[in-house]
């Protein structure tokens, strides 16, 4: 079972919403849904049963889906109001999602301690 942290679980002045393109040491955060597992030979849709949070750092923008760090995964909700004894995506692994599912759920990046170096690596970028 996740462990629900503070990291992520509350909505502090340190995050913002993510208004511009992410970079490389981004840390954001957002939550998905969370689909029941398909069983052999089935077709169609997966079924939603329950919305996760997830916490992680970019470390690579390759593509249209960034390789993120997950640094801290808590579950949401589920639709049977029970907790899951473990979510499908695991602390310390790599993971990759598109742009829009990210952006679809409510993604904020965690402010750097000086954004103003972060607003020259993106001018440098550029």
């Amino acid at each position: 079972m996740a462990k629900k942290n503070d990291f992520i679980s509350e909505l502090t002045d340190d995050w913002t919403p993510l208004t511009d393109d992410p970079i490389v040491s981004d840390v954001i955060r957002w939550s998905e849904p969370i689909f029941a597992p398909m069983k052999p030979g089935q077709r169609g849709k997966a079924k939603a049963i329950g919305q996760q949070m997830i916490a992680g750092e970019i470390l690579s923008l390759a593509g249209e889906a960034p390789l993120i760090f997950v640094m801290e995964a808590e579950q949401l909700s589920s639709v049977s109001g029970s907790r899951f004894k473990e979510l499908p995506v695991k602390v310390g692994t790599k993971i990759k999602r598109r742009y829009a599912t990210i952006l679809e759920g409510d993604c904020h990046r965690l402010l750097w301690k000086d954004e103003g170096a972060r607003d020259f690596i993106i001018s440098e970028q550029k």
